[in-house]
């Protein structure tokens, strides 16, 4: 049955919203419906009652039909499903009959949707067709202390003053297509009960704003545009919530009508172009180049907010509502499929994304499983979104988490590969000394420092020999050997390079004097020249040691380094072992 009201939605979209009207009409009086079914016996139930398949339906094509003449039409189908409207200002009415077996009551006739455009409660009427009370119209359209109760959802007060059969009338008109889930409601129990609805309502917003603020922190420090959408996706959230829970227009523009209705897509809108940005952004960062257009899926979804609030804005409600959901089915559609395949391809963090991009898809099956009648859940049906808006939240800031990792994994990587390459780059691949590089490194730290540094000038006597008669290897052994022994015989704090062939320098960070400066180059010159076992050939060494002191001797380490390299020679030409630059 209600395969053909879709497909006649679908047509009537087509054909504008005459079409729709006169379709609606066809749909309503041609269906097969039930007969008319008994009036509902009112009971007091914990969940309320519902009235699915109780409620009396009459279109209203032109939209100009007063009470009376409703109240004398036998026009009246019931359809034994739940209702559902076409919206482009359709207009119906619905009738409601109850019995009251008890001597009094006081009971809500409760719409659970706060997006009604205009409605009018006329009633109840008792048998004899008198009004028990005056008629109540609300909606969007109007101030929202219109609302009876000052209730969120749409309500209309029955005081039944005794035993009997009682009738109302309710004129509906809405701007997009909605399903009609009424129910009766002990008032009483219902005043009980709507307290925990706030607190339920209470808890989701601290969830979501305490994300919020958290990522918000994070944003400061972090300086990551996927938390940053992720911030404004969660504001959009909570707007969109507070707003399909009635609380924006209770709290923000109680006076202001073309708020209240138009922050129905505004809202929305926000929540869709900023999700798909927080999407985009989260599954292209690190990726390759080949998905940089998840931006342009971005884009697309941008624009189609972008036309969302322009058609608000406007005042085409209906068809800005049609872009809303068309694109928010795409939207989660794509970034799902794409958080997949990324998370196939071994981007870890995209499974947390998929995952929270599933849990609100389920509740939104819930929801409309529910609405449509195939579940009597009417907890889950006024907060199965919000629930999946909030988990959708919640997976979402660990999907962050886990991206957060993944990247400070990635730049330690990158920090150790980059260490080590500048490592290389600053040692000699034969000694594990400094070279040159390193050595100019190091002296830029040690030179500017207080106290008294020292370079030392190394150069090796008889290695020429060895190394031509002996080998190549033996003579890498050679120096391996005088590296080691330099590096044994100074300090930590002290730097120790290789410049090439066999000259070595030593860059002391600090000398308390010179005695001990001439101590240390006595020892380095008896340490070289100690043989050395290399395999089967015992080879030895002389070494000829220069000494140059800042500032004397230059401040810059190639001053001190030319000061040291004349000392050197000096050394070896007297056969010294070591001499002092002359200052």
């Amino acid at each position: 049955m209600f395969k053909g009201f879709s497909f006649l939605s679908g047509l009537g979209g087509l054909l504008g919203w005459r079409g729709r009207s006169v379709l609606a009409v066809l749909w309503l009086l041609t269906v097969p419906w039930p007969g008319l079914a008994a009036p509902l016996l009112l009971e007091n139930l914990p969940q309320g009652q519902s009235l699915t398949g109780q409620v009396q339906v009459l279109a209203d094509p032109s939209g100009q039909a007063d009470l009376a003449a409703v109240q004398a039409s036998q026009g009246f189908t019931q359809p034994g499903q739940v209702l559902r409207t076409l919206g482009d200002h359709q207009v119906l009415w619905l009738r409601v009959q109850v019995r009251q077996q008890e001597a009094q009551g006081d009971w809500l006739l409760l719409f659970p949707s706060t997006a009604m455009h205009a409605l009018a409660f006329h009633g109840p009427f008792n048998q004899a067709g008198e009004a028990l009370a005056p008629p109540v119209y609300t909606g969007l359209s109007q101030p929202y202390d219109s609302r009876p109760l000052a209730s969120e959802r749409y309500a209309q007060r029955l005081r039944l003053p005794a035993p009997g059969v009682y009738t109302v009338y309710l004129r509906v008109q809405t701007n997009t297509a909605k399903t009609l889930n009424l129910q009766i409601w002990d008032t009483a129990r219902y005043l009980a009960a709507r307290p925990q609805k706030l607190l339920f309502d209470g808890l989701c917003y601290g969830v979501l704003l305490a994300l919020v603020l958290y990522n918000l922190a994070l944003v400061r420090g972090w300086r990551d545009r996927s938390t940053a959408y992720y911030v404004l996706t969660g504001v959009a959230a909570f707007l969109t919530l507070a707003t399909y829970n009635g609380h924006t227009a209770h709290y923000l523009w109680p006076d202001s009508p073309w708020w209240i209705e138009r922050s129905y897509v505004l809202a929305p809108a926000l929540w869709v172009g900023f999700s798909a940005l927080f999407g985009a952004a989260f599954l292209s960062d690190g990726a390759p180049t080949r998905w940089r257009w998840l931006d342009a899926v971005a884009a697309g979804l941008l624009l189609c907010a972008a036309a969302i609030l322009l058609g608000g804005v406007a005042g085409s409600l209906e068809l800005a509502q049609n872009i809303l959901e068309a694109s928010a089915v795409a939207g989660v559609l794509l970034l799902t499929g794409l958080a997949f395949v990324r998370w196939r391809g071994g981007f870890r963090p995209a499974f947390w994304y998929l995952a929270g991009r599933l849990v609100l898809f389920s509740f939104v099956l819930l929801t409309v499983a529910i609405s449509w009648g195939w579940f009597n859940l009417p907890f889950w049906l006024a907060n199965g979104l919000q629930f999946g808006v909030c988990a959708e939240s919640v997976v979402f800031a660990l999907a962050l988490s886990a991206r957060v990792r993944e990247l400070q994994m990635q730049r330690a990587e990158l920090r150790i590969h980059a260490e080590q390459m500048a490592l290389v780059a600053a040692t000699d691949p034969l000694t594990g000394l400094a070279n040159r590089h390193g050595l100019e490194q190091a002296a830029t730290a040690l030179l500017t420092r207080p106290g008294q540094q020292a370079v030392l000038m190394i150069d090796l006597d008889r290695f020429k020999p060895i190394n031509d008669t002996l080998g190549h290897e033996v003579g890498d052994r050679v120096l391996v050997e005088v590296a080691a022994r330099l590096r044994g015989a100074v300090r930590e704090s002290d730097v120790v390079a290789r410049l090439g062939g066999d000259e070595f320098v030593l860059l002391l960070a600090q000398v308390l004097d010179l005695a001990q400066l001439e101590a240390l180059a006595r020892r380095l010159v008896q340490a070289v020249s100690q043989p050395m076992v290399l395999g089967e050939a015992r080879v030895q060494v002389g070494v000829s040691v220069g000494v140059a002191l800042p500032p004397g001797d230059g401040r810059a380490l190639k001053e001190l380094m030319l000061a040291a390299d004349q000392a050197m020679y000096q050394a070896k030409r007297l056969g010294s072992g070591y001499a002092f630059a002359a200052h």
